[in-house]
């Protein structure tokens, strides 16, 4: 990981909106400091706690890359290589994922940058959350609500897809449609 670009970049921009994801996700609204960082995050590192370390790392590469400055893009783009290498799933820089997302298993992930995702989301091994690009390569967003679950092996692709808040979308479920809040979402099958 470039250390010394982070740690740079870090103290020579505004990064209230980074320490307010940090605040709430790592160190459990306690009082910000560095020391409290620190301590949190090693403490996740050292109990294996997979879901803390790869939310703060995506988050401080997600901050870097699209903050209004570019010193910090190729540090971010490196450490987003990093992250799909040690954690086997592609959350693209530029998505929106508010705060407490929980990844259940690590295996097979990707979130398109067009995703912009409430607070306390869950979500399951092999799932796809992307856009369809049109002729033109423009393409739309996929809006995803609060305490949204979403089950295994699920795709959800679509242009400016919207899925409201509390909704629950089964397994091995293909979604190209909008969904309205307070939803179970299933796929039916028959079988002979």
């Amino acid at each position: 990981m470039p250390y010394f670009k982070i740690i740079k970049f870090l103290f020579s921009n505004n990064i209230v909106n980074l320490i307010a994801f940090w605040k709430i996700e790592l160190i459990n609204n306690q009082k910000f400091s560095w020391y409290q960082v620190y301590r949190f995050y090693k403490k996740a590192k050292d109990n294996n706690d997979l879901n803390a370390t790869f939310w703060f790392w995506w988050r401080l590469a997600n901050f870097m890359f699209t903050s209004p400055t570019s010193k910090g893009r190729k540090a971010a783009r490196r450490i987003q290589r990093q992250l799909i290498a040690d954690y086997n799933i592609e959350v693209m820089l530029g998505a929106s994922i508010g705060f407490n997302p929980f990844i259940q298993h690590f295996a097979g992930i990707v979130i398109s940058d067009k995703a912009k995702i409430g607070n306390n989301m869950v979500i399951r091994q092999c799932v796809t959350i992307g856009v369809k690009t049109t002729v033109n390569n423009t393409s739309g967003r996929i809006l995803i609500g609060d305490n949204v679950q979403i089950g295994a092996n699920t795709c959800i692709i679509g242009d400016n897809l919207t899925i409201g808040d509390n909704v629950i979308i089964g397994s091995m479920v293909f979604v190209n449609k909008n969904i309205q809040s307070d939803t179970v979402y299933i796929e039916k099958k028959t079988y002979q």
